[in-house]
């Protein structure tokens, strides 16, 4: 009898560890991470894969994009005068210039290249899309402080960037950082109206930009302006109380 029951007791033991064996299932957990990732992959991967692709076709291997007041992606000179008020970049005599401080985003892109042992060429092909990138994703981000279906905020981005001012003036990288700050900020500001919690780190993110706007002194106006009347129309947008949030 006991020999009978010792071999029953794994068999029973068995059956039970079976039992208690849990699969999950992978098709709900899918399709939850997909729902849930879906409007940020319309609303913003997707305009922004397309205008990089697109932006990466104006290059040829080996070459610069420049023109008008556009000069070649090459800044010797300003790397030797980062952190020193006095440069040579607008009198070969020499004067005070903040344009090395001011230029930080290109040094920055200009630095990591030779760090890894990559060109000139490609760091301006890559700061050029990164503007682009910044760009779209801006224009949708303001775009949806109005509405909220992922798709139109996808159109959005896509008309900031295929509209005749970019596409005339494509050489110039300012004008894309300058119109992807004011976006970006418009959006912080027209969130603030709403009564959504803005955050100020996100506020002091955007705007940290502009002092590589300020090298175009037009464009750092036209931004101030830009988020001043934003602010003021608060209330006309989002009814009592909107300039005030804003």
């Amino acid at each position: 009898m006991s020999s009978t029951q010792s071999q029953r007791t794994p068999s029973r033991r068995l059956v039970r560890s079976r039992e208690s064996l849990v699969v999950p299932e992978r098709g709900p957990l899918r399709l939850e991470w997909w729902s849930a990732r879906k409007p940020i992959l319309i609303a913003y991967v997707a305009p922004a894969f397309v205008v990089a692709l697109l932006v990466n076709t104006w290059y040829r291997a080996g070459t610069f994009i420049a023109g008008s007041d556009t000069p070649p992606f090459i800044r010797t000179s300003m790397v030797a005068e980062l952190g020193s008020m006095w440069g040579y970049s607008v009198s070969g005599a020499g004067s005070p210039s903040f344009r090395p401080i001011a230029s930080m985003p290109e040094l920055i892109m200009v630095g990591a290249m030779r760090l890894v042992g990559w060109s000139d060429q490609t760091g301006q092909r890559l700061f050029h899309i990164a503007a682009v990138i910044a760009l779209v994703v801006s224009a949708t981000f303001f775009v949806r402080a109005f509405v909220s279906r992922p798709w139109v905020g996808a159109v959005a981005g896509l008309m900031a960037f295929f509209n005749p001012f970019v596409l005339q003036t494509k050489h110039g990288i300012h004008p894309l950082v300058a119109t992807a700050m004011m976006a970006a900020v418009g959006g912080l500001v027209l969130r603030a109206a709403k009564g959504q919690n803005v955050s100020a780190f996100a506020l002091a993110g955007v705007l940290a930009i502009s002092g590589y706007v300020a090298l175009s002194p037009p464009l750092l106006a036209v931004a101030a302006v830009w988020t001043v009347a934003l602010a003021a129309l608060g209330t006309a947008f989002f009814g009592a109380g909107g300039t005030r949030r804003a």
